[in-house]
This record gives structure tokens, C-alpha cells and sequence, in this order.
């Protein structure tokens, strides 16, 4: 898989289509990993963001919109409190991604799946993602192993960011892990970040009518 276009948004595909970018990032050391990816859900004709920071023995912080306007053609987010940017400087190459929003610090990772009760910690990432290898195609998508580098803003602290990484790009019909008859309306994330399990991974999980009933996880090493 080496077409540059792949890299920019695919035509809709249905009332089930979504598409999804995925900036990942974490440190040889298990101690820092870093999330930020946008979700466009052309049938609603929304958008979903979600980004998250997580180190050692410090709260993670997390911040969720699933209710941001599609974008008409570019990836930049506007919101309330939130603005993000991911612009491809290069194809399969290079991306700029960047936000200015305020996130939740919590200790407890779990209590992502309840009211989500903490400190409000603004944050600001202004990150490159540089290809370090060809991509690796997925079943509707693919993704670029990276080097990551620029800076993150939490609160008055600044993190210099030089990491590995790695970027994802995914299309095509909803598919859930569901059971037959369940139909999902949505989800929330991201739960958890385990940067000590090496590549992040993240954890979601779906809704439906009946609740929370099955896990995801979007971040796995294809």
C-alpha cells in the first residue's frame, strides 16, 4: 500500500461508513504514552475527538467530544473549548497534528466509563509524526511506524516530545464486536492507556440501547 491519495478523506460509503485517523505515540521506557485521533461520522454529520496523555505514577488525562460538526473538508475540529488540526504535510511521510483544549486528570483510569469527575488541565499538543518505515497495509486502512517529536502543554509544564509512534488511517462499514440483534449508537473514549505494554493501547467501548456491553481496542499492533 504506497498511494499518497489514501491519505486524504475517502468517499462515504454507506449509513454505517466511518473513517478514522489515529496519532499514537510512547516512550521506550513504558513511562509516557500519548493519544490524539479524529473519527468522521458522515451520517450524523459529526465528527468525534478524542486525545489522552498518560505517565508514570501521574493521572491520566483525557479529554472526549462526540459532538463536533463534520468538517467540509479539511481534518480541523472546532468546538466550545476544543480546536485540533492534522494536516498530511507529506503523504505517508509526515503529519502535523495539534490541539488547544482542556482536559479531565483522572487517577483512577476506570472512572472514564463513569462521570468522568476531575480536575480540568488545559492542554495543548503540537506534535510531528515522520514515517520511519513503508506503510503496513490493515483490512481498510493501513499504518506508518513513526518517530514523534515537538511538544505538549499541560497546564504550566512543557514535555518535549521524542518518541516512537506510529499513525493509523481506517475506513470502510461500522463493524462492533456485537451480538446478534444489538445495534451500537456510539462510544466513548479513550478509556485507558497501558504506554508499559509497549505500543499504546487503547481501550473503548460500546454503547447500545441496553448500555456498555463490549470492549475495543482501536490501538492494537495490526
Amino acid at each position: 500500500m504506497n498511494d499518497p491519495f489514501d491519505e486524504r478523506r475517502h468517499q462515504v460509503g454507506g449509513q454505517d461508513w466511518l473513517e478514522r485517523w489515529q496519532f499514537e505515540s510512547w516512550s521506550r521506557d513504558g513511562t509516557f504514552g500519548a493519544i490524539a485521533a479524529i473519527t468522521l461520522v458522515p451520517a450524523s454529520r459529526h465528527a468525534w475527538y478524542w486525545a489522552a496523555v498518560a505517565r508514570d505514577a501521574r493521572p491520566l488525562l483525557t479529554l472526549v467530544d462526540t459532538e463536533l460538526h463534520l468538517p467540509a473538508s479539511s481534518l480541523t475540529l472546532r468546538g466550545a473549548s476544543l480546536w485540533a488540526d492534522h494536516v498530511c504535510e507529506t503523504p505517508l511521510e509526515h503529519w502535523t497534528v495539534a490541539n488547544e483544549a482542556y482536559a479531565v486528570s483522572i487517577d483512577d483510569p476506570e472512572e472514564a466509563h463513569g462521570s468522568q469527575r476531575g480536575d480540568i488541565v488545559p492542554v495543548g499538543f503540537d506534535l510531528e509524526w515522520e514515517a520511519a518505515d513503508d506503510p503496513t497495509e490493515l483490512a481498510d486502512g493501513y499504518v506508518v511506524s513513526a518517530t514523534v517529536t515537538g511538544e505538549i502543554l499541560i497546564g504550566d509544564e512543557n514535555l518535549g516530545i521524542d518518541t516512537e509512534g506510529r499513525w493509523r488511517h481506517e475506513w470502510g462499514a461500522l463493524r462492533w464486536p456485537e451480538e446478534p440483534g444489538r445495534k451500537p449508537h456510539g462510544l466513548r473514549a479513550p478509556l485507558r492507556i497501558d504506554p508499559a505494554a509497549g505500543p499504546v493501547v487503547l481501550v473503548e467501548r460500546v454503547v447500545d440501547q441496553d448500555g456498555w456491553h463490549e470492549w475495543l481496542r482501536p490501538g492494537d499492533a495490526p
